[in-house]
């Protein structure tokens, strides 16, 4: 098929979701389709996308400037320009996860697949009563979510009329010739090495690493991502302690690197991971980096949230720990640094459930299978 990807995502970004959304167009041709990525320009520059995320120059890239940064109305603006971007190439369906361009191509009748990882904020009517016209439409033969928790979000707040699935985030394969950064060469006294890879936004999990590493003088912390300013507001706070180290961000392509230093990758998600219009989302959040820690073959400590408990299992393929207990996390660290075959275990065993379950490619043949 023809597919036109529609993103609502700046790219290049510091963004997990312009990761989700490169990867997935990279999967789709994999599988055997011509796909072209309609997306925004963004305050973040690279000379070459498909580098800067470590995936095949296999699909064209439109940047419109109708969704530049900060630009008022944009997404509205976006979808409009969509609508002759779509008359121009006539593709066999579009795949989105912006509501406003979906919903314009639905209304001109293409085929849509409209991939959600998220609901608007019940406060912002028009919004919702777009996404609600949205899926009505019999044009859109498929709803996808990310986690069961939001498809049933979905089923109890809107009167859906086409299909939805369910299909994970997920991964793919570190290379083979990642770079070993300088800063990671230097030996450390630490018994072992512990990663954080993501945003360093509220509820991502800055809070517990800031109430552990104290706690765990024997393992030294590397956080990578964040912008400048919280790179610095982080800075200044753990200033006394000496066993975290601030990356600040890095370019997805040279994260694995990180990852493969580490001995053990954690996600310490809190209750409350809020975006910036204020929606809450860890009821049904499904963070890429907990795919990428599994295809890492790392032990992972992960939060015991519902909807990462949909692919992560305590014991099994990670340890589980409450968002609001410090104390759980120190004991499973240091449990995890006493035990190098617990370690070995669940390692081999989230690489494994990655393998059969959360490649990029097989989500891709998930949310399309039968169109």
């Amino acid at each position: 098929m023809k597919i036109a990807y529609l993103a609502d995502s700046y790219i290049p970004s510091r963004a997990a979701s312009s990761i989700h959304v490169t990867k997935m167009c990279e999967a789709f041709e994999e599988i055997g389709h011509d796909v072209s990525l309609v997306c925004g320009t963004g305050p973040l520059q690279s000379g070459n996308i498909h580098k800067f995320y470590d995936v095949k120059a296999c699909f064209p890239i439109s940047r419109l400037s109708s969704l530049e940064w900060g630009l008022k109305g944009r997404k509205y603006l976006f979808a409009i320009h969509v609508s002759f971007y779509l008359a121009r190439i006539q593709p066999d369906l579009v795949y989105g996860r912006c509501r406003h361009s979906c919903a314009i191509a639905a209304l001109l009748g293409y085929p849509v697949v409209h991939d959600a990882h998220s609901i608007p904020p019940e406060s912002r009517n028009l919004t919702s009563a777009l996404l609600r016209w949205l899926l009505t439409r019999t044009k859109v033969r498929r709803l996808v979510v990310n986690t069961q928790a939001l498809r049933q979000v979905y089923e109890d707040r809107f009167d859906i009329r086409s299909e939805i699935r369910v299909a994970h985030n997920g991964a793919t394969d570190p290379p083979d010739d990642a770079y070993v950064p300088k800063e990671l060469c230097a030996t450390t006294k630490q018994d072992i090495q512990v990663g954080y890879v993501g945003t360093l936004k509220p509820g991502k999990g800055m809070k517990i690493i800031e109430e552990i590493a104290p706690e765990c003088s024997w393992a030294q912390f590397h956080v990578v991502g964040g912008n400048e300013n919280q790179v610095d507001y982080w800075r200044d706070r753990l200033s006394s302690v000496d066993n975290v180290v601030l990356h600040g961000f890095v370019p997805h392509r040279e994260t694995h690197a990180y990852r493969q230093h580490c001995d053990v990758l954690i996600a310490p998600y809190q209750r409350e991971v809020l975006l910036d219009g204020g929606l809450n989302i860890a009821d049904w959040t499904s963070p890429v980096k907990v795919f990428e820690y599994m295809a890492a073959e790392k032990p992972i400590v992960c939060s015991s949230l519902p909807s990462l408990r949909e692919v992560v299992t305590h014991e099994e393929n990670a340890l589980l720990c409450a968002p609001d207990e410090p104390k759980s996390w120190v004991r499973a660290l240091c449990r995890l640094k006493n035990d190098q075959m617990l370690r070995r275990e669940l390692a081999q065993r989230a690489r494994l459930d990655y393998e059969r379950n959360y490649s990029w490619r097989a989500r891709a043949e998930k949310v399309l299978e039968g169109i």
